[in-house]
């Protein structure tokens, strides 16, 4: 087995300075990861930056193979102007073509494709992968044959590969949906979607807040074992994410999101071929903001809650589906506008309380100082109606998402997901927004997976589970072999009734080392337990009858058979993902925060705006993590 690397350097005019690259070191010791039998993986890098570089500088461009460590074979080379970069895609794609003819075992492919072009802006755009190619990626890349299945490929379904759309809903309440028991009507694609395919009453996201909750989603990991789990952490490369592994089985993949903790300087775009900033962050407030996508570049300022999203990123959508789309694909889709601040536009904006006369509104929710723990109930209500507008402006676009899919008859072979990253308090425990605590209001979340070939309709599970289960569950229900090592568990057999009532329930671990905080929550269908790593404090609740998590008792005081059971269960976890941890030994770096994203975080409160130095802070890959919470959580 081999691997075959695209390699650049810049060479510097004359008075300057190379230095080299931190990924150049990672090469050899990612091509010693090798496997027989395994599909080989490799990342492209620029082996050198010029310091101080000028218009004659010059990129050597190489194409190499590795046969052996350390040992590789020139393929091609060719020095070209650094402005090639919109053009090196045709460049290698035409050398692939006519003199790349690369043997394994005897067998020669005399074509050799590109799939990957490299725009100005770094942005990647990969065609769908073909059958016997090899796949040189600029940034990342696979080789792969693809004429042999693997022994351990999981049966592929008949007929085509089915496409997978991964939809995300931030701050997303479960008990405000009608699919889960509300009284309002703010749910009816949702709660449809719900109704044709399988419900999971008690799903809990891996932490109360969007960065460490999506890192989760994408890589199967809790918190402390992804490691992306505060403002200045970034996901490290070497955690593999659903997108990536999608798309080495030969998916198209693609990403729209409109919230700061997504952005790829959080590492969340990797495996993504497009992966599309939906955001504008408008001076207008929301009644007045652009609705149709044609915003494009705004002021960042105190407007950043203020943005409508929605119709931006079905935009977005549209044109790709329309234009760009080819199959199988593996879609996410993050829809924002749910997110505090609630001020949906008409006619969600009075839907659900229109006969409200009062002063209070959703606009600057978080610091608001009308919304306070003691405001007016009445006045509360109208927060709550407008939150319940926002997500039914949300489910619309939903809708119009299942609709569009429909019409071009994809989405009968589309498996669709649908969860959120975390909820939303409302002064339940004394405080309002996300991020400060581990009760259900911030970590329980909707969860529904839709596809009538595999999912009957109608299925309620209440059996507790988690966010980091997406990854295995898509994977499985796409026909795709796991040969991943996440942390969830594929919920398949919950769909097929004669595997249902043996799987086992088992606790959903979430965590908040945050802000302060060092939090764990152990979460299963009936009990709960939330430990404070710093005080030592460690409470349980008996959700029977407790739902609104007030009436604790003291760990080492549980009683009860079960409680003690559930006890024994969290501190088998805590050594299992210690020990998961271990295993995943590798670190994540700090983000290389730009000023304007560093400006949008501390707008939505989640940067001191005391820390300028984040806009220059350089990647690390030595970086060391302090203790994290979940490791702590005996304490007494």
């Amino acid at each position: 087995m081999f691997r075959v690397l695209h390699l650049s350097k810049v060479v510097p005019a004359t008075g300057h300075r190379l230095r080299p690259s931190r990924a150049h070191s990672r090469i050899l010791e990612r091509s010693a990861r090798n496997r027989p039998g395994k599909q080989q993986t490799a990342v492209v890098h620029q082996l050198f930056t010029v310091i101080g570089g000028q218009d004659g500088d010059r990129v050597l461009h190489e194409v190499v193979c590795f046969e052996e460590i350390k040992k590789t074979r020139q393929l091609c080379n060719e020095l070209l102007d650094p402005d090639v970069g919109s053009s090196i895609g045709g460049w290698l794609e035409s050398r692939a073509n006519d003199r790349l003819r690369i043997s394994n075992e005897g067998s020669v492919y005399p074509r050799t494709q590109l799939l990957a072009h490299l725009g100005p802006s770094m942005k990647l755009r990969v065609p769908r992968l073909p059958a016997c190619s090899v796949v040189v990626l600029m940034t990342a890349f696979t080789w792969t044959t693809g004429c042999q299945p693997k022994a351990d490929s999981a049966p592929q379904p008949q007929g085509p590969p089915p496409n997978v759309l991964l939809i995300s809903i931030d701050t997303l309440r479960p008990d405000h949906l009608g699919a889960y028991g509300y009284e309002r009507a703010t749910s009816p694609r949702i709660d449809r979607l719900a109704a044709e395919g399988a419900l999971f009453e008690t799903a809990i996201s891996s932490s109360s807040w969007t960065l460490p909750a999506h890192a989760a989603l994408f890589t199967g990991l809790s918190d402390s074992v992804h490691g992306c789990d505060d403002s200045n952490r970034r996901l490290d490369e070497s955690r593999r994410t659903l997108a990536e592994v999608f798309a080495e089985r030969g998916y198209q993949t693609v990403g729209f999101f409109a919230g700061p903790f997504l952005h790829p300087t959080f590492g969340l775009a990797q495996g993504f071929e497009r992966y599309v900033d939906c955001s504008s962050y408008a001076e207008q407030s929301k009644q007045v903001a652009i609705r149709d996508g044609s915003l494009d570049t705004a002021d960042i300022g105190d407007a950043s809650h203020a943005d409508i999203t929605n119709p931006r990123v079905y935009t977005q959508f549209k044109h790709w589906i329309d234009q760009e789309r080819s199959d199988p694909f593996f879609m996410f889709v993050h829809l924002w506008d749910a997110h505090f601040d609630f001020v949906p536009p008409p006619p969600y904006d009075t839907m659900f309380d229109p006969t409200y006369t009062g002063d209070v509104d959703g606009i600057d929710f978080f610091r608001n100082p009308k919304v306070h723990p003691h405001m007016n109930a009445r006045d509360l209500d109208h927060v709550l109606a407008l939150y319940d507008g926002e997500i039914a402006w949300t489910d619309q676009h939903v809708g119009m998402i299942l609709d569009d899919l429909d019409a071009k008859g994809l989405l009968d072979n589309t498996i669709v997901a649908l969860v959120s990253d975390h909820g939303e308090e409302f002064f339940e425990h004394g405080a309002k927004g996300h991020r400060f605590t581990l009760y259900d209001e911030v970590i329980r979340i909707p969860m529904i997976f839709w596809f009538p070939k595999k999912i009957p309709a109608g299925l309620r599970i209440n059996n507790a589970t988690s966010i980091i289960d997406v990854f295995p569950t898509l994977l499985d229900l796409a026909g795709s072999a796991n040969t991943e090592e996440p942390m969830g568990r594929s919920l398949v057999p919950y769909f097929d009734p004669t595997t249902a009532e043996t799987v086992d329930d088992r606790l959903a671990i979430s965590e908040l080392n945050t802000l302060g905080n060092e939090l764990a929550s152990f979460r299963s269908a009936d009990y709960k337990i939330l430990a404070d790593a710093k005080s030592g404090r460690q409470r349980m609740y008996d959700l029977r009858i407790d739902r609104r998590e007030g009436l604790p008792t003291p760990v080492s005081r549980v009683g009860s058979d079960r409680e003690r059971a559930v006890v024994q269960e969290m501190r088998a976890l805590k050594t299992w993902l210690h020990e998961k941890k271990k295993a995943l030994q590798a670190l994540p770096s700090t983000p290389a925060f730009s000023d304007a994203l560093v400006e949008q975080l501390q707008v939505l409160g989640y940067l001191d705006e005391d820390a300028p130095s984040l806009g220059a802070v350089e990647v690390d890959t030595n970086h060391e993590s302090k203790e994290l919470t979940v490791d702590d959580v005996d304490k007494e």
